[in-house]
């Protein structure tokens, strides 16, 4: 399901960043019925997802955090219970971060930025395929750094297509998703 990763089996922990999207549930669920009960759901997912995947918690923190902001610009208040329950999620979280902490730490375990910009994408990797994929031949190019051949598949363009072209009963999830999708992209 994740086409992109075909040429990276040690990144095998994305498989398990469907924690992501839940999070993403759980917050809307919390912003539409805000309780102890959506609160403390969305608390078990954040720290499952933590649990589960080290980038999953720092993407996913990033995107909600951004959430999290949309909606009190747009006038929501009660944020009381979620921060509670975050901040459980968050203390039962630390034994397992302190130890990423201090490897962070050791000689030689630090990115700068140059290494950061020479790995990242362009906007044309977007269009290139693995080289193991049998379906999109005619998008693979081998001159391309393998983690930076982003290719979704057809099917992820257009289901995206599709959630913001049709219409659904509320629109409140819309300038989160396209939020989302914004940041994900870049």
């Amino acid at each position: 399901f994740v086409p992109l990763r075909c040429t990276q089996v040690p990144h095998v922990e994305h498989v398990l960043a469907g924690w992501v999207p839940l999070l993403g549930v759980a917050l809307l669920d919390y912003v539409d019925r805000p309780s102890w009960r959506t609160a403390s759901l969305f608390g078990v997912v954040f720290l499952m997802n933590g649990l589960t995947n080290i980038h999953g918690l720092f993407f996913g923190s990033f995107a909600i955090g951004a959430t999290i902001l949309l909606f009190v610009a747009s006038g929501v208040r009660r944020w009381r219970e979620l921060l509670i329950a975050s901040a459980v999620a968050g203390l039962l979280l630390l034994p397992f971060l302190i130890p990423y902490w201090r490897v962070g730490k050791l000689p030689g375990m630090a990115r700068d930025w140059m290494e950061t910009k020479s790995y990242s994408a362009t906007w044309s990797d977007w269009l290139v395929i693995s080289d193991v994929n049998r379906l999109y031949t005619g998008l693979r190019d081998a001159s391309v750094y393998p983690e930076r051949k982003l290719f979704p598949g057809v099917l992820a363009i257009v289901a995206a297509i599709a959630a913001i072209a049709l219409p659904r009963r509320s629109s409140r999830s819309v300038r989160p998703g396209l939020l989302w999708f914004g940041s994900g992209l870049l």
